[in-house]
């Protein structure tokens, strides 16, 4: 699945912006022979702008991220093919599933993947991540979201030999900060700035001065997960 890192990798570019086309298209379902409605784009380029969450401002932003299927609420992460759809029954009837109603989509996502494990860890942390870009209202301040997060944040820094760390700590490190966690997240922010390629990328340094700034003032509306910081 490698949409997950493409769409991560995306924001590290800077590229001159074109603009995206809006497309509607209908996704199958895995089960109950029904489709999920999304948004999609042929074209997207990043502004070479982002946000302090680091998601990149493109300039195709109105595409829908996760498609839900509107019976089963199954997020399509994944195209499910090959999964006997006997499994995704169980899971959606379970009450591990049902628990999870009214939750953020990626959290459901997560149920899916421990069951199904169709990712490596990175992907599955950037999988998790999306809820903190993407899906804000119930992310952001959700301890359940936050307890999921920091053990596949572990095992993807863990599993990860190349610069991956840097980024996996900054996100991390976010997440503590809005957690009223300031020491946990600047212990991140540290690792994340010894990592031997810290000084290779432009953005990693803008926004670990940032959140440095944000430990103890996560309310500070420059301390504001979509508040936007140059990516150059």
């Amino acid at each position: 699945m490698r949409k997950l890192i493409t769409a991560f990798l995306f924001t590290l570019m800077v590229q001159p912006a074109t603009a995206g086309s809006p497309i509607n298209v209908d996704l199958a379902c895995p089960i109950w022979d029904e489709t999920a409605p999304a948004i999609e784009s042929p074209s997207c380029s990043s502004t070479g702008r982002g946000t302090l969450s680091l998601r990149s401002i493109t300039s195709c932003d109105f595409i829908t991220r996760l498609p839900v299927c509107p019976k089963s609420g199954i997020p399509l992460y994944w195209g499910f093919d090959g999964i006997d759809p006997a499994t995704l029954e169980e899971i959606v009837a379970s009450d591990a599933w049902k628990a999870l109603e009214g939750k953020s989509r990626y959290l459901r996502a997560h149920l899916l993947e421990m069951r199904l494990e169709l990712l490596n860890p990175v992907q599955r942390f950037l999988l998790m991540y999306g809820g903190y870009q993407y899906d804000l209202d119930k992310s952001w301040g959700d301890e359940q979201y936050l307890s999921v997060l920091l053990p596949i944040a572990d095992a993807a820094i863990a599993a990860s030999n190349d610069d991956m760390p840097i980024f996996i700590n900054l996100m991390t490190a976010l997440a503590l900060i809005h957690a009223h966690r300031p020491d946990d997240a600047k212990a991140r922010i540290e690792a994340a700035r010894a990592h031997p390629q810290f000084a290779g990328y432009p953005a990693p340094g803008v926004v670990a001065d940032a959140m440095t700034a944000c430990l103890h003032t996560p309310e500070a509306e420059t301390c504001h997960p979509e508040y936007e910081v140059q990516m150059q």
